[in-house]
């Protein structure tokens, strides 16, 4: 039996034994590349801990920055949107909503309307309950139009015939 240096600490350790008592270096060849081989991939193990966390901070930000506020409305925005509103309230007050005929072009006065706030009024043709054309005037109101993140438009809404 005799002793060798050990590679890692400078010790003497018998050349039989598996492994250093002191340090627990391999003393074996097999041992030894099989030893170098952990310590590489542990010597590299904070660096790909730190490239995980790095990652996942940078997906986590991206993710966050992309649940922006919906783009400012325009006026035009505002009143198409009160104009169709109005279009399937008074749908659903007629007697029969298949008979409804609004203007050509959309051709909505707008009493008020400044921002989600909206008063339209419009003549339509509809069909009355004895199944006769008639001209009728409609008053609409549309008020607290909201555009939602998933592309959706809250509304509060209510048509009554005008006067």
């Amino acid at each position: 039996m005799a002793l060798i240096s050990c590679a890692e600490c400078g010790k003497n350790v018998s050349d039989k034994a598996p492994a250093c008592p002191h340090c627990g270096a391999p003393t074996s060849d097999a041992a030894i590349k099989k030893y170098q081989a952990q310590k590489r991939w542990t010597s590299n193990a904070p660096v790909i801990g730190v490239l995980i966390f790095t990652a996942l901070v940078v997906v986590s930000c991206i993710a966050v920055g992309s649940k922006t506020k919906p783009r400012e409305w325009a006026r035009d925005d505002y009143k198409s949107t009160a104009i169709s509103v109005c279009k399937s309230k008074i749908k659903e007050a007629a007697h029969d909503p298949s008979s409804v005929e609004f203007p050509a072009n959309d051709r909505f006065e707008v009493i008020n309307g400044d921002g989600p706030s909206w008063q339209l009024k419009v003549t339509i043709r509809a069909k009355n309950g004895f199944g006769a054309l008639r001209l009728a005037d409609y008053l609409c109101v549309v008020g607290d139009i909201a555009p939602q993140l998933n592309g959706g438009v809250t509304y509060k809404a209510l048509a009554v015939p005008a006067p």
